[in-house]
């Protein structure tokens, strides 16, 4: 699928077409005509817009805006430093999922691997004004969960292999990063209850 800013397109990577005939799977035969194949799938998902932003990573890099019918708004970012055009698109959503490879001792890699630690992850969630964020894609360095500071979990859950979120669990998303922890526990301390950083 090839990205241009603010929409997709319909020429595919795996062939010309190939975006429209899987989109078109999803909509249904009484949809009204004169509408685009995009245009109709957005339509029979329920949502009002699908956008993308550049993001601060490698060319053609991008982050997802999702609005629902609904009301609701889901940002997804991959790889990306802290970016204003990001930080902007996310305000107000209600759910922002954004990379965190690094903890906040290592900026310096973060920058020049152009990558987030988890407080810039986390900032451009305050900042952005959203409801929860999700930090994501982790390190290796990290055993099961990143190191993250107690006062990031008010709005803040980290995601985990297989993780799946209904929206209606938002509200207890937060809870879930302590109990992580204690999970984890062994993991993450050593027999000296230093953390560990491999």
């Amino acid at each position: 699928m090839k990205a241009r800013q603010g929409r997709f397109t319909g020429s595919a990577l795996h062939g010309r077409g190939a975006v429209e005939e899987a989109l078109s799977s999803l909509i249904p035969q009484e949809s009204s005509e004169g509408m685009t194949v995009f245009s109709q799938a957005l339509f029979a998902l329920g949502l009002s817009s699908l956008t993308s932003v550049d993001v601060i990573h490698c060319s053609q890099s991008f982050a997802l805006v999702l609005q629902h019918s609904q009301g609701w708004k889901l940002v997804y970012s991959g790889d990306t430093r802290p970016s204003a055009k990001l930080a902007k698109a996310s305000q107000g959503a209600t759910l922002l999922i954004h990379e965190a490879t690094f903890e906040d001792g290592l900026l310096d890699e973060a920058v020049a691997k152009r990558h987030s630690t988890t407080q810039e992850a986390i900032q451009t969630g305050v900042d952005a004004q959203v409801h929860r964020t999700i930090l994501t894609h982790f390190s290796q360095r990290y055993p099961k969960i990143p190191v993250i500071d107690e006062s990031y979990t008010e709005k803040t859950c980290v995601a985990f292999d297989l993780m799946s979120v209904k929206f209606v669990d938002l509200e207890i998303l937060p809870k879930v990063l302590p109990c992580l922890k204690i999970l984890f526990a062994s993991e993450l301390f050593n027999e000296n209850g230093d953390l560990n950083h491999e």
